[in-house]
């Protein structure tokens, strides 16, 4: 499995968070990668936990490529796409002008909003029922929520 993995990587798009990867695979599974073994080990860790409440995607099995360490796990529909948080990038006001700064920070207030609006509710569920399991989630922004068969469930474990 592990070769045609990397087969599948080598003609994959992905998409990137601070420490870690996010490969499609097929249109169920995809493959989360991290650069050191022990990102990976930890993340995993917390995924399980998570998936113990269905509070997470599906987790599949971990793999150790020349590409980095990676597991597997389940797709799900995410909340939005970087680019809907970040319509710009990554923004610094360095590269921009400040007209083009307004605009794109007016349309990040206004994604923002609309998320707050439509998934609010089902954020601060999530929120009680990880405090209640004593579980915490940091790095809780909306790009880093998915829906599965309707609940919200957390996709970033790093």
């Amino acid at each position: 499995m592990s070769l045609e993995i990397e087969e599948k990587l080598s003609n994959s798009k992905f998409s990137s968070g601070c420490l870690c990867r996010f490969f499609k695979l097929d249109e169920n599974w995809g493959l989360k990668l991290y650069e050191y073994q022990i990102d990976r080990n930890k993340a995993w860790e917390k995924h399980q936990k998570f998936l113990k409440h269905n509070l997470a995607p599906e987790i599949g099995r971990k793999v150790d490529l020349e590409a980095g360490y990676g597991y597997t796990c389940e797709i799900v529909e995410t909340l939005c796409q970087s680019g809907d948080i970040y319509p710009f990038g990554y923004f610094s006001h360095y590269d921009y002008s400040d007209y083009t700064y307004e605009i794109w920070h007016q349309r990040r207030i206004e994604i923002k909003t609309s998320l707050k609006e439509k998934f609010g509710e089902m954020l601060n569920d999530f929120h009680k029922k990880i405090n209640k399991l004593k579980l915490s989630y940091c790095d809780d922004h909306f790009g880093n929520f998915g829906l599965k068969n309707g609940e919200l469930v957390a996709i970033d474990f790093a």
